[in-house]
């Protein structure tokens, strides 16, 4: 009798504490915090679309980062495997886009599917925007800053794909860069 007194206080104990504490945090997290910030608030479904959308970018990083390591096996000259690299990172880009159609519309200009010799900075607020690039075609080669080239895996990836790091190096370190390729894409404060 004595242990059963004791579940029922830690029971109620349990909801108390789940109804005055735990609700109002996640109400504050999850609803008020982002309304009040002038966001959507977070509901189930867009938390898992954005579970989906990391997990697909997670795999298609990996199927990048192994397709680097084959073709570095299997095709010698750096020129050619770059090449198949870019190709592999627009066709997973295409993907990932494809994939979160509900969340990301892109539509590609003709004169980007057509590309010419040309250098095409945008202006990005997210990653997404590198993504939706990386997806207009596959003769892109992107100027990025230094810092991204000494992230672990990023710089990996960027280093595979041929993308040149500028380091500050100005409009004649992009004109270098881009000399083989259909177009240099970068964005502002990398030149």
């Amino acid at each position: 009798m004595h242990s059963l007194g004791l579940i029922s206080i830690f029971g109620l104990l349990a909801v108390i504490v789940t109804s005055f504490v735990v609700q109002p945090v996640l109400f504050r997290l999850l609803i008020s915090g982002p309304a009040r910030r002038g966001g959507v608030p977070y509901t189930l479904p867009s938390l898992l679309r954005g579970v989906v959308a990391y997990t697909l970018y997670g795999v298609t990083v990996g199927v990048v980062l192994l397709t680097g390591l084959a073709l570095r096996v299997a095709v010698h000259p750096a020129r050619r495997r770059r090449r198949a690299m870019r190709v592999v990172a627009w066709r997973m880009t295409q993907l990932y886009l494809a994939a979160c159609r509900g969340v990301v519309r892109l539509d590609v200009p003709k004169e980007l599917a057509d590309l010419k010799p040309s250098v095409i900075v945008a202006n990005h607020q997210s990653f997404l925007d590198i993504l939706a690039l990386m997806a207009a075609s596959p003769r892109l080669v992107f100027v990025i800053k230094g810092w991204v080239d000494r992230l672990p895996l990023l710089g990996l990836v960027t280093r595979q794909l041929g993308f040149f790091c500028t380091n500050g190096g100005g409009a004649e370190a992009v004109a270098g860069a881009v000399g083989g390729a259909a177009a240099g894409g970068g964005f502002p404060g990398q030149f």
